[in-house]
């Protein structure tokens, strides 16, 4: 989502973002975000523990998230993960996870079937 939101016109309303201390799960939802077309979630890469969460975007004015929709990679992050076992990070036993480069390729295909 952090790469793709800036790519569309799906632009960030709302965040809800599960409390410290939730453990989360590969796969599972860790937060909802909102837009003006569209409600979507964010499923976390890896198991483990919520550690924290990034105040300047669950404040949810419209300043936060602007700094979201314009600074996803950077002042605009999410959440913190204490990785439960390191094993998911491996592209070899996760292979959901990418690096940047082929989820914008990823994107770039998907963009090119709509």
């Amino acid at each position: 989502m952090a790469f793709f939101t800036p790519r569309t016109d799906y632009q960030v309303v709302f965040v809800d973002i599960p409390s410290i201390g939730s453990p989360v799960k590969q796969g599972e939802d860790i937060a909802n975000l909102e837009s003006v077309k569209a409600v979507g979630e964010v499923f976390s890469p890896v198991s483990g523990t919520l550690v924290r969460a990034n105040p300047k975007i669950t404040e949810n004015n419209e300043a936060s998230l602007e700094l979201m929709n314009s600074d996803p990679e950077g002042e605009g992050w999410l959440v913190e993960i204490q990785v439960q076992d390191a094993d998911e990070l491996a592209p070899e036993t996760n292979p959901n996870l990418v690096d940047k480069a082929a989820y914008l390729e990823c994107c770039d295909a998907d963009d090119d079937h709509h």
